[in-house]
C-alpha cells in the first residue's frame, strides 16, 4: 500500500525492519530532505506498539546532542503513525564494519557513541539496543546515534515492557537484559562493548544458533582474548563485557578516557620502536592470518534482527534454558563462536608508562611494515 503522509512525499525506501519501514522523503514545507520512519500497518493495530512509536519520537526530542539523531515531527494519519528525522547520508556501521574500518577510526567511533550514551544516560534514559544498525554516519563522517524505538527512561515508573520479557537484540544483549531484569545505562555500555570487540576481532564474542544460546553465554563464558596486535586494548574489553554491571565502565567519559590512555600508549610504542601501520579490521569470519599478518576472511553475516522473547525465571542459567516462545524470530550469525579460554585477566586501569622493548613488538613492526609495501594496510594519515 503506498504511503500517503500529507506534507512529505517519498522519493525512495532506504530501510526495511521488523517493525517499521524508512524512507528518504522530502518534507515539502521546508523543502528538505528527511528520513521518514513508518510503522507497520499490523503493529499499528497493537496500542502497545503505536504508543512505543509516539514514544520513541518524544524520547529523541528531548535529547539535544550533536551524537544523537534529530526529530523533526512524530504524528499519525490515516492510521499510519510516522516518525520525521533528520537524513545522515552515511549509512549505518554495519555496513563500514563489512568493508573493513582502520583501527583509529574505530576508536574515535566508539568514543562518540560512548559520548551520545553518556548525554542520554544523564538524561535519564537507557537505549537497550545499541548495535551497529543503529548507528549512522553524517556528512562528515561523525557516529550518530539513532533508533530509540524500545528506549525507556530509567526513572520512570510506568514500565511498557512486561515483567519476563526480554527485548533487544540477543548479540548485543547485557546479562542483566538477558534475565529480564531492570536496566541503567551500564547494560548500553556493555552493549556497546560487544560492538567494540566486533570491531576489532572480527566477530561478535558470543554467538550461537538460537538467541537462548547466546544469552547463556552472555550469562556463563569469560570474556575473549583478542589477537597479540590488539592486546593494548583486552584490559578496556574485560571491563566493558564484565558479567557484574558494577565491575564495567560506570559512565560514557570513563571509556573515552581510557580509549585515550590506549591510544597514547600506542604512539609511545611506535615512538620508541618505530613505525607500525594500522591494519584493516574486517567484520567478515576471520579464519587465518598469513605470513604478513594480514587477515584472510570469509564473509558469512546475516542479518540481525532486534527480538522479543519470554522467560519464565530469570535469575539463573536454567531459566534462560526455558525460554519457549518468541514474540519475534530472530536469525543470528552462524558462524563458530569463539572457543572459551580458562582464565582472563582482568585490569581496570590502562597503564601508560614508558614501554619495554620487546621481540613481538619487534616482529609486529616488520610484518606491518611488509604488508604497507604490498598495499594490503592503511596509514592512520589515510583515515
Amino acid at each position: 500500500m503506498p504511503v500517503d503522509i500529507p506534507g512529505y512525499k517519498i522519493i525512495k525506501k532506504i530501510g526495511q525492519g521488523g517493525m517499521a519501514t524508512v524512507y528518504l522523503a522530502k518534507q515539502t514545507g521546508l523543502d528538505r530532505e528527511v528520513a521518514l520512519k513508518v510503522m507497520s500497518p499490523k503493529l499499528a493495530l497493537d496500542p502497545s506498539f503505536s504508543d512505543r512509536f509516539i514514544r520513541e519520537g518524544r524520547i529523541i526530542a528531548k535529547l539535544s546532542h550533536p551524537r544523537i539523531t534529530q526529530v523533526y515531527d512524530v504524528g499519525v494519519h490515516n492510521d499510519t503513525y510516522y516518525l520525521a528525522m533528520k537524513f545522515y547520508p552515511g549509512g549505518e556501521l554495519k555496513d563500514q564494519i563489512k568493508k573493513g574500518i582502520a583501527l583509529p577510526r574505530i576508536l574515535k567511533i566508539i568514543a562518540q557513541v560512548a559520548d551520545a550514551l553518556n548525554y542520554a544516560h544523564e538524561n535519564g534514559y537507557v537505549h537497550r539496543d545499541v548495535k551497529p544498525e543503529n548507528i549512522l554516519f553524517n556528512k562528515s563522517g561523525d557516529a550518530i546515534l539513532s533508533d530509540f524505538g524500545i528506549a525507556r527512561n530509567a526513572n520512570s515508573q510506568t514500565n511498557m515492557t512486561q515483567t519476563g520479557l526480554v527485548i533487544g537484540t540477543p548479540v548485543y544483549m547485557s546479562p542483566e537484559q538477558a534475565k529480564g531484569e531492570d536496566l541503567d545505562g551500564r547494560s548500553d555500555i556493555y552493549s556497546l562493548g560487544i560492538m567494540f570487540f566486533e570491531m576489532l576481532s572480527g566477530n561478535v564474542p558470543y554467538n550461537a544458533d538460537s538467541g537462548v544460546a547466546i544469552a547463556v553465554k552472555h550469562l556463563t563464558e569469560p570474556v575473549p582474548t583478542l589477537d597479540e596486535n590488539l592486546i593494548v586494548f583486552q584490559p578496556i574489553i574485560n571491563r566493558f563485557l564484565s558479567k557484574s554491571a558494577d565491575k564495567r565502565y560506570q559512565t560514557g567519559h570513563e571509556i573515552i578516557a581510557d580509549l585515550k590512555a590506549a591510544k597514547e600508549q600506542i604512539i609511545a610504542n611506535r615512538s620508541s620502536s618505530g613505525t607500525v601501520i594500522t591494519p584493516i579490521i574486517s567484520s567478515s569470519s576471520l579464519t587465518k592470518k598469513s605470513d604478513a599478518g594480514i587477515y584472510n576472511a570469509t564473509k558469512s553475516r546475516k542479518t540481525k534482527r532486534t527480538i522479543l522473547f519470554a522467560i519464565t525465571g530469570i535469575t539463573t542459567v536454567a531459566a534462560i534454558a526455558t525460554i519457549t516462545s518468541y514474540l519475534f524470530l530472530a536469525n543470528p550469525d552462524k558462524q563458530a563462536p569463539p572457543e572459551p579460554i580458562t582464565e582472563v585477566q582482568k585490569t581496570d586501569e590502562i597503564k601508560t608508562e614508558k614501554p619495554k622493548k620487546n621481540k613481538a613488538l619487534d616482529k609486529l613492526i616488520a610484518l606491518s611494515n611488509k604488508a604497507f609495501d604490498e598495499e594490503r594496510y592503511i596509514s592512520p594519515s589515510n583515515d
